[in-house]
């Protein structure tokens, strides 16, 4: 007999304070507070890692009890039973190495504020496996599964990028921007040079603003025509920390580049794009 169950996690272990369990007595069931918000794989762990840690002291249907865990459950992993997560782990397509890697990037995305859809997390793992030559095709719920497999992933339906952008104006949110960018630089070790802020302008041709031109006394009304398109120019521009810039790119809307461009820009990137 095997029980669902996961090695626990160190971040999650970290977060959790295991209650006192030293007494022994047998205790009603008032005594027994609601069971932990968490998976019922995690809460297997803290109540296996709270009767082990008492060495054998500890009543097993206290620690049951305590962790909202099945009695039975608890007594076949002290004996022994292998958690259903570690017994699959052969008949998944994935390896465990590979899984933890696409959690890993999951998790990074979903703390820069980029969460990816529940489809590409599919697709992800779809190429992973041709790479390997596995052509076969994925369960339909390999998805839910994985989600299952990592309890520290969730899967929720989030706001459009206008209403964050709204919020951006919230000081804590600029807190929470520049504490990630600190972490970041530390974990990763980022060094200055590598370091570069990219910034992209869009400029619209064929229109004028506010200038100052040289005009007939008599004339009290002048206007300067301008064409009636309004396509749009991108300029990108990007600068490392030590003050190191790469040439800047300029993307017209074009299906092809002008000799002209180049002769007037000679200093910058070129490319163009449907969009521009």
């Amino acid at each position: 007999m095997s029980y669902l169950s996961f090695p626990l996690d160190p971040n999650v272990a970290d977060a959790i304070s295991i209650p006192d369990l030293g007494d022994n007595s047998d205790f009603a069931e008032d005594d027994v507070e609601d069971p932990p918000d968490l998976p019922k794989a995690v809460r297997i762990d803290l109540a296996y890692k709270a009767w082990t840690d008492a060495n054998g002291e500890l009543p097993i249907r206290k620690a049951a009890r305590t962790f909202g865990v099945g009695e039975s459950t608890l007594r076949g992993r002290i004996k022994g039973a292998v958690p259903k997560a570690q017994a699959s782990q052969a008949m998944q397509r994935l390896t465990v190495a590979e899984e933890e890697a696409i959690r890993d990037w999951l998790l990074d995305l979903s703390s820069w504020g980029w969460p990816i859809r529940v489809e590409r997390l599919r697709a992800m793992a779809i190429e992973l496996l041709n790479d390997k030559g596995d052509t076969e095709d994925l369960g339909v719920h390999w998805t839910e599964q994985f989600l299952h497999r990592h309890p520290r992933l969730k899967s929720k339906f989030v706001l459009g990028l206008d209403k964050e952008r709204a919020e951006a104006q919230d000081p804590d949110i600029f807190r929470h921007w520049f504490e990630l960018y600190r972490t970041t630089v530390q974990k990763y070790n980022v060094k200055p040079r590598n370091r570069y802020n990219m910034d992209e302008k869009g400029v619209m041709m064929g229109y004028i603003g506010k200038v100052k031109v040289i005009i007939s006394k008599q004339e009290k009304k002048v206007y300067m025509t301008q064409p009636g398109n309004r396509e749009w120019v991108s300029l990108i521009e990007c600068i490392s920390l030590d003050g190191r810039r790469t040439r800047p790119w300029i993307i017209f809307k074009a299906k092809q580049h002008q000799r002209a461009w180049f002769s007037a820009l000679p200093i910058v990137h070129i490319a163009v794009s449907d969009n521009g």
